[in-house]
């Protein structure tokens, strides 16, 4: 018989599902706000699930006014009555120390629960802080177990990270072979990353004969896939003609999109090209703007790079001084960096001779 209970846990089911329709446009259009409503109603009738979706809209500030607190709040609730989702989410918060302080032991914790419960991302979350020694102890070959078993389930992004660790022999006995099976699954699977990283397997030859046709063809899909480094790698190939005849200019484009994507290094090489004239218009004010763009962000390169632009005064006016500062960044970041070490030599001399 059908109880009161029951057709409860039911509507909730369905206003939480009706919620996700809504949210991500399914056969609906889409509407975060109504969805929202629904998820606040879902939850109010005790759908645990409803609850934890609710907090990722607070989380992100979408159909609701963003409030870190409440969604904290709703992950902690829904993690405590067994939710992955709350339990992951409330790890990532700590892992990032964004609305919450920074605390990785904490966020470990978080993960391998969400990990317990069965969520593929909670487990790969948990592997990662264990191949890296963050709030918990280093222990990289049980991340490669983590790893393999959700891999095995069909979850890409554990192929992936599995296959770096063969390719690196970290936690595992090195396999360049197995890396690029892995690394393939993972592609097949749509996992951008992946067929970035299976790219550079066969532009270096390693695990599989060179092939650097093969390579860009990867490269392309990692870039289209939304990975920056695909993008940055998929210049290298247009700059230099390897795999593609060479096209300075989309290189420049590819540059671009990989440095507003973050690869600090896609951001240097524009910066190069600037400076140079080369496939863009000569413009020493955007390398230097770039270059110290990276310079922040830790590239030595780029610091060293724009102290030359100090001291030659391209782009800035000439101030060896503030030359002289970067070459002295670019060697707290990397000290065998022997350039910005001569440089700042060169500089010391000629002030000293003032």
């Amino acid at each position: 018989m059908e109880t009161r209970g029951s057709r409860q846990r039911e509507y909730s089911s369905a206003c939480n599902n009706l919620a996700v329709m809504y949210r991500e446009g399914s056969s609906i259009p889409k509407n975060e706000s109504y969805a929202a409503s629904l998820y606040m109603r879902a939850c109010k009738l005790g759908n645990v699930q409803g609850c934890a979706n609710l907090g990722v809209l607070y989380d992100n500030g979408a159909g609701v006014s963003q409030d870190s607190a409440r969604a904290i709040d709703l992950y902690n609730m829904t993690c405590e009555r067994g939710n992955a989702l709350g339990c992951n989410n409330l790890g990532r918060l700590y892992e990032q120390g964004e609305a919450i302080t920074r605390d990785f032991p904490r966020a470990a914790s978080f993960y391998s629960k969400a990990c317990e419960l069965g969520m593929e991302g909670g487990c790969l979350n948990w592997g990662t802080l264990l191949e890296r020694g963050q709030g918990v102890a280093q222990d990289a070959t049980r991340a490669a177990s983590i790893y393999s078993n959700i891999c095995d389930k069909g979850f890409s992004p554990g192929c992936n990270n599995l296959g770096a660790l063969f390719e690196n022999g970290k936690g595992v006995a090195r396999d360049p072979t197995r890396a690029v099976n892995l690394y393939s699954k993972a592609c097949d699977g749509g996992h951008a990353r992946a067929c970035g990283n299976l790219g550079s397997m066969y532009e270096r030859g390693v695990g599989v004969p060179r092939d650097p046709i093969k390579a860009t063809t990867l490269y392309r899909g990692s870039c289209d896939g939304g990975q920056s480094d695909g993008c940055y790698n998929l210049g290298v190939a247009y700059q230099h003609g390897v795999g593609v005849t060479a096209n300075p200019s989309h290189a420049a484009i590819l540059y671009r999109q990989a440095c507003e994507g973050g690869t600090d290094l896609a951001c240097f090489n524009l910066g190069l090209l600037y400076e140079d004239g080369v496939g863009v218009a000569r413009d020493p004010n955007e390398a230097v703007e770039l270059y110290a763009k990276v310079c922040r962000n830790g590239l030595a390169i780029g610091c060293q790079n724009l102290g030359v632009m100090y001291y030659n005064g391209a782009g800035v006016r000439r101030d060896p001084r503030l030359a002289s500062e970067n070459f002295r960044r670019a060697l707290e970041i990397n000290p065998g960096l022997a350039e910005a070490r001569q440089n700042l030599a060169r500089i010391a001399r000629e002030l000293g001779n003032k």
